[in-house]
């Protein structure tokens, strides 16, 4: 079973607030922490465009997302969703971590996050953030290594 995480992978907060970070620590670009500036602008979870692995997720009838969102960020989030990937199946965590526990004996997940303690079942889309993540099961730098490491 396939899961995606939605930010970074699909949805793209970071062009959306105008930065590239290069690691996780980055600030946004006035100086303060993403999730403070996303907390004062909300809109960017509505407006974000979609990455290029969006193609990818809507290759599946019901795309599986696994995101861990704010409770505050869900509602915007659905709204994107709801645009983007209509027919998904969405389970919001409170922590990256548990992401892992849903992914049961069989599952992938495609993630950017780079902090796992065990990569061994997360195709991580490559960004310069995330290039201390070891141990996975693979790393895709483009949609075409995606959908050939997933048969598609």
């Amino acid at each position: 079973m396939i899961f995606f995480d939605l930010d970074g992978v699909l949805r793209d907060l970071s062009g959306a607030v105008g930065y590239n970070p290069q690691s996780w620590e980055d600030l946004a670009p006035n100086g303060i922490g993403i999730c403070d500036y996303l907390n004062s602008h909300k809109e960017v979870f509505v407006n974000a465009l979609p990455t290029e692995y969006l193609a990818v997720a809507n290759l599946f009838e019901y795309p599986r997302i696994i995101t861990h969102q704010e409770i505050d960020w869900i509602p915007y989030t659905k709204l994107w969703v709801k645009r983007y990937l209509p027919k998904a199946k969405v389970t919001y965590v409170n922590h990256p971590f548990e992401k892992l526990d849903i992914l049961g004996d069989n599952g992938i997940l495609i993630e950017d996050y780079p902090y796992f303690p065990d990569n061994s079942k997360v195709i991580i889309i490559d960004k310069p953030y995330n290039r201390i993540a070891s141990g996975c099961l693979a790393r895709v730098h483009n949609v075409n290594e995606l959908k050939e490491i997933l048969g598609l």
